[in-house]
């Protein structure tokens, strides 16, 4: 009988994120544990909700303890083969192969995004991570591309591993009288946009995009599925784009 790979998935990120890296992380670790020779052991800090202290808190423990100790002390009470972590959040140390996820190169490409504090801890954290994992994944061949040019890696290392589709994503019939009466969305046609309210979504321009529909095609609606926004910051910047 084949010994199964003891695999030890952080699913700290989908506590953190209702957006694509939560979404990620919840749905890989679900395929995972239905995947034949694979044992999953689910690691991760489970923080503290809510906002003000609570949320503080919750992060003094992640970037001071979690990641930098008791992830690799959940891993080896564990026993596992390898640590998967699927997100930005990366552990100081590791005692174990380290296999990462790196969805996106933004604090080389657009370091104005972040704070001078955060732009540092990410940049110095995934590139020690990146340069010390046996494997880096990536979504796409330019995304590959752009994680080995910047962050130096041997293209051996990075790894393209297409985002799946879970299957309760599927086509269905549309029934505008649900939509319209869960929803509020008319019976007419309109166009959906799904995304996080942060500035790097360009929402801007989603909506110049939009008012050329409306000048063909004056009874489309424009719909947003999107999540609470981080800051406030990422709410003004919508209202804004939205107000247009």
């Amino acid at each position: 009988m084949t010994t199964p790979l003891r695999v030890g998935f952080d699913m700290t990120p989908a506590g953190l994120h209702q957006g694509g890296v939560g979404r990620y992380t919840t749905d890989l670790a679900a395929a995972l544990g239905r995947t034949p020779g694979v044992e999953l052991h689910r690691l991760g800090s489970a923080g503290r909700g809510g906002g003000g202290l609570a949320k503080f808190a919750g992060r003094a423990e992640r970037n001071l303890l979690y990641y930098p100790v008791m992830l690799d002390r959940q891993a080896a009470s564990h026993g596992v083969d390898l640590v998967h972590c699927p997100g930005a959040l990366v552990p100081l140390k590791l005692s174990r192969p380290l296999v990462l996820t790196i969805h996106d190169v933004l604090p080389w490409r657009l370091p104005e995004l972040f704070s001078r504090s955060m732009l540092a801890r990410r940049k110095v954290l995934l590139s020690r991570a990146a340069a010390r994992a046996s494997r880096v994944l990536v979504a796409s061949e330019y995304a590959r591309s752009e994680v080995i040019e910047l962050l130096g890696l041997p293209e051996r290392r990075v790894s393209v591993a297409q985002l799946g589709v879970d299957r309760r994503f599927q086509p269905v019939e549309p029934d505008a009288v649900r939509l319209a009466h869960r929803f509020g969305i008319p019976p007419d046609p309109f166009v959906l946009w799904v995304g996080t309210p942060e500035p790097r979504k360009n929402l801007s321009v989603l909506l110049r995009a939009f008012a050329l529909v409306r000048r063909r095609a004056p009874e489309c609606s424009l719909v947003l599925v999107t999540t609470p926004p981080a800051s406030w910051r990422c709410w003004a910047a919508a209202s804004s784009a939205l107000a247009w």
